[in-house]
C-alpha cells in the first residue's frame, strides 16, 4: 500500500480509486457547507457593496451576483448529481479560482478600490482548508491563482514591483504553509484509510473464524456483547459419526497421509453440512457431529440429516475405493430436545447437551459399520419418505431395551405405512 511521495496517490490504482470514493463520502457535507458558507459571505459583501456609488455599486454587484456567486450555486447543484463525484475536484477548484481572479478584477475595474489582498489570502488559505481539495488539485489551483494574479497586475493594474514583491511574498508564504498543511491532512486521511482497510481485513478474518467454531446468528451475539447464550430446542436431529477402526488402521499409514485423509473427509463432510443446511457441531479423532433445526428451526430437519447420512456414506465408499486404506463409517442419528450453548472462555464451542445427544451418540457407537443406525423418534418423522429397516430391539447403555431401525435409502414416492 505504497504512497507516491509528491502527488500522495496510492501505487495500486484499486486502492487509490477505493480511497477517492471514501473520500467523496466522507467529504461530501463538508465540501456542500463551505460553498453554502461562501454563498452566505458573497451575499452579505453584495448587500454591503449597496452603499458605495452607482458606477462601483453596479460594478461590484455583477462581479458578485453575475459571475462567483451563479458558479458557486452551479456547483452546489452539480453536489446533488450523480456526476459530481467525477467532477467534484475541477469544479471546486474552478470555483475558488473564480472567487479568488475577482479580486484583482475589481481593481482593474474599479481602480480606487484596488487589490483586496485579505481576500485574495483568505480564499488561498480556503482552498487549501475548509473546500477539502486534494493536494494535487489544492496546489495546482493555488499557483494558478498567484499567476493569473501577478500577470492581471503586470499587465494593468501595475502596481509598484516593491509593494508587488512585497504583496507575492506574502500569497507564497500563505501558498506554501497552505500545502504544507493539505499536505499533511491528506496524508494522514490516507494512513487512516490504509489502517482501517487493514483492520477490517482484520475483523473479517476474526470473523471467519468465529464462524468455522459458531453458527452465524450465535458469532453475531457474541460479537454484539452476550455474556451468556443457552437456549432450548424441543425438537432437533443429531448425527454422529465415526469411522470403523481407523485408529488400527492408521498405524499403517504416516501421519501425513493421515491428516490429508481425514481432511479431505471432513472438508466433504463440512460441504454436504452446507448443501443440506445442518450445523457442524464438532469433530473429535475420527468422529464427526452435526445438527438440524437448530439455532434456527426447520420443520425438515429429520430429512436434511438423514439427506446428509446417505451421502456421507456414499463419499466414504468413494473415497475408500480410491485409496489405499479400506474405509467404512458407522452412523447414528436421534431426533428429539435438546439444550445449546457456549461453554469457555478460550478456544470457547457451541455445543449441546441432553439425552437425546447421548442417545444419538450410543446409536453410533452400537451400529453397524457402513450403516446408517436410528431410533424410533427419527423413525417416525422419515417412515413415509425413506426406506427404513427394522433392526429390532437392542440393549442401549443408560436407556435399557429400545427399538432401532436402519436407514436404507430415500424413496421417491411417499411411502404408506
Amino acid at each position: 500500500m505504497k504512497i507516491n511521495p509528491l502527488t500522495l496517490n496510492f501505487i495500486n490504482p484499486d486502492l487509490e480509486k477505493e480511497f477517492r470514493r471514501h473520500y467523496f463520502q466522507v467529504f461530501l457535507k463538508q465540501i456542500r457547507f463551505a460553498l453554502i458558507l461562501a454563498i452566505i459571505v458573497y451575499t452579505i459583501l453584495g448587500l454591503v457593496d449597496l452603499q458605495f456609488a452607482p458606477d462601483i455599486r453596479d460594478k461590484l454587484l455583477f462581479i458578485r451576483f453575475g459571475v462567483v456567486l451563479p458558479v458557486c450555486v452551479t456547483i452546489l447543484g452539480l453536489s446533488f448529481s450523480a456526476y459530481f463525484p467525477k467532477i467534484m475536484q475541477p469544479s471546486i477548484s474552478l470555483a475558488i479560482m473564480v472567487a479568488a481572479i475577482a479580486a484583482p478584477v475589481v481593481a482593474i475595474l474599479i481602480p480606487a478600490l484596488g487589490v483586496n489582498y485579505i481576500g485574495l489570502t483568505s480564499l488561498l488559505m480556503y482552498n487549501y482548508t475548509a473546500i477539502k481539495l486534494r493536494f494535487v488539485a489544492a496546489s495546482i489551483t493555488g499557483f494558478l491563482i498567484f499567476a493569473i494574479y501577478n500577470i492581471l497586475d503586470l499587465l494593468f493594474i501595475k502596481t509598484d514591483i516593491g509593494k508587488l514583491i512585497e504583496v507575492d511574498f506574502y500569497l507564497a508564504a500563505t501558498i506554501a504553509v497552505g500545502m504544507f498543511a493539505c499536505y499533511q491532512m491528506e496524508f494522514y486521511l490516507r494512513q487512516d484509510h490504509v489502517k482501517n482497510i487493514l483492520l477490517r481485513e482484520e475483523q473479517e478474518k476474526v470473523d471467519k473464524l468465529l464462524l468455522n467454531v459458531l453458527p452465524a446468528s450465535i458469532a453475531t451475539r457474541l460479537k454484539d456483547g452476550d455474556k451468556v447464550i443457552a437456549e432450548s430446542f424441543p425438537d432437533v436431529t443429531i448425527l454422529f459419526a465415526d469411522l470403523v477402526n481407523f485408529t488400527q488402521l492408521s498405524a499403517n499409514i504416516s501421519p501425513e497421509e493421515l491428516v490429508n485423509i481425514l481432511n479431505e473427509i471432513f472438508s466433504e463432510f463440512d460441504r454436504l453440512a452446507e448443501k443440506h443446511g445442518l450445523e457442524k457441531i464438532k469433530t473429535i479423532g475420527d468422529a464427526y457431529m452435526v445438527v438440524g433445526g437448530l439455532p434456527i428451526h426447520r420443520v425438515d430437519h429429520a430429512q436434511a440429516v438423514a439427506d446428509m447420512a446417505l451421502d456421507m456414506r456414499r463419499e466414504i465408499q468413494r473415497i475408500s475405493s480410491l485409496s489405499l486404506v479400506p474405509m467404512k463409517i458407522r452412523i447414528g442419528i436421534n431426533t428429539g430436545p435438546v439444550v445449546a450453548g457456549v461453554i469457555g472462555i478460550k478456544k470457547f464451542i457451541y455445543d449441546l447437551w441432553g439425552d437425546t445427544v447421548n442417545v444419538a451418540s450410543r446409536m453410533e457407537s452400537q451400529g453397524i459399520p457402513d450403516q446408517i443406525h436410528v431410533t424410533a423418534e427419527t423413525y417416525q418423522a422419515l417412515q413415509h419418505g425413506y426406506l427404513l429397516q427394522e433392526r429390532g430391539k437392542i440393549q442401549v447403555k443408560g436407556k435399557g431395551e429400545m427399538q432401532t431401525y436402519l436407514l436404507m435409502d430415500k424413496v421417491s414416492h411417499p411411502i404408506v405405512r
